[in-house]
């Protein structure tokens, strides 16, 4: 955006020119399917290491899946999407690597995706 001044009539006005832009179309591939499986649990408020067992089955879609098996993994605590670098997920396996653990009764939501072309 470019702003300069302009004199008319002894009276300086403000002349506003804005940027044009070249449009640009972009191609997506479409996906024909995709999987969205969850393991459920509830911190106790002292563990950072969670297995199959800790389950909660009435709410969890699966077991806790190796990460090489599925194409995105994503996990929930309390509701929030964590950054990879706060926990490491292994077939049966999810260990949280924060120097806090989760306040006892608060969500934690694995998700496993998996995309098929």
């Amino acid at each position: 955006m470019h702003v300069s001044k302009q004199e008319r009539g002894g009276q300086t006005k403000p002349v506003l020119t804005l940027p044009t832009f070249q449009s640009s179309e972009k191609m997506f591939k479409r996906i024909n399917k995709a999987d969205v499986d969850q393991y459920c649990t509830k911190s106790d408020g002292h563990k950072k290491v969670y297995t199959n067992k800790d389950s909660l089955k009435k709410h969890s879609t699966t077991r806790i899946l190796d990460p090489c098996t599925v194409s995105y993994v994503n996990l929930f605590i309390n509701g929030v999407l964590q950054p990879p670098h706060l926990y490491v997920v292994k077939k049966g396996e999810l260990v949280l690597l924060s120097v806090d653990v989760p306040l006892k009764g608060v969500p934690i939501i694995l998700q496993f995706v998996r995309v098929y072309s």
